[in-house]
């Protein structure tokens, strides 16, 4: 079973909504693990215990980095302010993590609070590329332009990766068996 960070921990038990009434639950890019809140249906304001929308869900599936199936991930119930929450499965690329969990935010704020409050029951260490935990990343191709926030470490001594992806508004915690390999596959599909 996969263990999670301090804010994705709190998880109510798994949304029974069907990835089928997606429509299409294609893989893409995004980031792991987090339960979310999902909106009500009158105010669009996520209430912690309920389930995501449909659109939610289809948008935060739609932001997955691939290597996911559309059995591989489960919705889970919300809590706080988030849109929608998945736990991921063994990731089927090379080095991809053995279970993850991706949230989706109706904003940059609420995310990165989340991310720091993720980060307080991590025992974080230097990343295999250099970059002391935690750090902000960018793409190559928009070097001067701050893309999310990542961390290494270990939960539970289970080897971690946590990221944001500031213009998705998604936070994501994968973990693996080795740190390197979970890197190496964040650098690459992350």
């Amino acid at each position: 079973m996969f263990i999670l960070p301090a804010a994705t921990r709190s998880l109510a038990a798994a949304s029974l909504i069907g990835l089928c009434a997606l429509g299409s639950a294609a893989t893409a890019t995004a980031a792991p693990t987090t339960p979310t809140p999902a909106p009500s249906s009158a105010t669009g304001t996520p209430t912690s215990g309920s389930t995501a929308t449909p659109q939610n869900m289809q948008k935060l599936m739609g932001l997955l980095p691939k290597g996911y199936s559309a059995t591989a991930c489960t919705p889970v119930s919300l809590t706080g302010a988030k849109l929608a929450t998945v736990d991921c499965s063994q990731n089927t690329d090379a080095g991809g993590p053995t279970a993850a969990r991706f949230s989706l935010y109706p904003d940059p704020a609420t995310m990165n609070a989340d991310f720091q409050a993720t980060l307080t029951d991590d025992a974080l260490a230097t990343c295999p590329g250099g970059e002391q935990s935690p750090f902000t990343w960018h793409y190559t191709r928009s070097p001067d332009q701050t893309a999310g926030s990542a961390a290494c470490g270990t939960y539970r001594n289970i080897p971690e990766i946590v990221w944001t992806n500031n213009a998705h508004t998604v936070l994501a915690a994968a973990q693996g068996t080795d740190i390197a390999s979970l890197y190496q596959w964040w650098i690459a599909e992350g």
